[in-house]
């Protein structure tokens, strides 16, 4: 993957639909091979934004630029893009071979070129001798596979993906996240991908946009996206987090201290050690955040006292819920082989691992 070479930029893209704001003057670029994920919640603006990039709305305002060239007025069918749509938007009464040739045909390819790359495409999607089906005569995730080599059949420039997985079952979706990504990066070719699933976006992307009220929240690596959100909403959006009140105190060398501000519990500490976030001032009001696996269980010292109220069995590892206060909890990961937690207890943990957001 080329990271230095910027394919797509949106610049300032904006889209009314009425009164309603639906996309409000974005910027993005996506670097040549990258496989891409606008994520975010519903009415969020991240299908509108692909659609535009595909040529299916015309945008309010802004650019759409490709390799340099501007192509916010060109229709959709000359963008070159390959789309792949949520419910396949396969044509029910032709083969699965006539489906993917069909853009190919479109495009005035000679019949014997057709034919093999019909077989080429077969083969990527692990069709192969299923191409005189009919999509009725294919499962879901069949489907949404002859559904992607029909968008990847010609070569596009890029490929857009709008809640392509939505409608499978859990995994299926997994078998599918893996199957995308290995054809992505076999073709090394540029992808945008538009969900709601974390898990999803996390899982398949270089790097997750994630999207908020129209507008782009942050962008980032999934890992960073994770472990250094920039706001509560990225935070508590992205994975699991315990939220805690509190207002900045000091800078120390190593950490920021915070005194919180929500009713604990006696042997608990009012100033807590956290992530040295400095461009937090003095004074400001902040929320402090600590993803459940980073909460430790402890005999003695602790930052936190409180009583477990719950726990919620997941398969590998389960949550315990602990009350810290009036309509306070805190969760924390634990392996369900590990003696059960009961009744009072302590929590800890370190302080570089206790982040500190603007209270929003």
């Amino acid at each position: 993957m080329d990271q230095d070479t910027v394919v797509l930029s949106l610049r300032q893209l904006t889209k009314h639909f009425g009164g309603v704001v639906a996309v409000d003057g974005i910027d993005l670029d996506i670097n040549k091979g990258e496989f891409i994920t606008l994520l975010g919640p519903s009415g969020c603006g991240k299908t509108t934004t692909v659609r535009m990039i595909g040529g299916y709305e015309e945008p309010t305002a802004g650019q759409i630029i490709v390799d340099g060239q501007d192509i916010t007025n060109v229709p959709a069918r000359d963008r070159n893009f390959g789309m792949v749509f949520q419910d396949y938007a396969l044509f029910p009464h032709m083969t699965v071979s006539d489906n993917i040739a069909y853009p190919l045909r479109m495009r005035k390819w000679a019949r014997d070129r057709v034919a093999g790359r019909v077989s080429e495409m077969l083969d990527l999607v692990r069709l192969d001798g299923m191409g005189k089906r009919h999509p009725w005569e294919l499962s879901g995730g069949q489907r949404q596979r002859v559904a992607l080599a029909r968008a990847l059949s010609f070569s596009p420039r890029l490929l857009l993906m709008d809640e392509a997985l939505g409608a499978l079952d859990a995994k299926l979706r997994e078998y599918m996240r893996v199957e995308i990504r290995r054809i992505q990066r076999l073709l090394q070719i540029t992808t945008i991908h538009v969900t709601h699933d974390q898990d999803e976006a996390l899982g398949m992307s270089d790097r997750v946009v994630v999207m908020r009220q129209a507008k782009i929240a942050q962008v980032a690596a999934p890992r960073d996206l994770y472990t250094d959100p920039t706001s509560v909403y990225v935070a508590d959006f992205v994975g699991r987090i315990n939220l805690l009140w509190g207002h900045v105190v000091e800078h120390a060398a190593d950490a920021t201290i915070v005194e919180l501000d929500d009713p604990f519990p006696p042997a608990t500490a009012t100033r807590i050690r956290a992530r040295r976030t400095p461009d937090q001032a003095v004074g400001s009001r902040v929320r402090v955040g600590i993803r459940p696996e980073a909460v430790r269980l402890v005999e003695g010292g602790g930052v936190l006292a409180g009583v477990v109220s719950g726990a919620r069995f997941g398969g590998p590892l389960e949550y315990v819920t602990v009350a810290i206060g009036p309509d306070r909890t805190l969760d924390l990961l634990r392996r369900p082989g590990d003696a059960p937690p009961q009744g009072n207890v302590l929590l800890d943990w370190a302080p570089d691992q206790a982040l500190v957001l603007p209270a929003d």
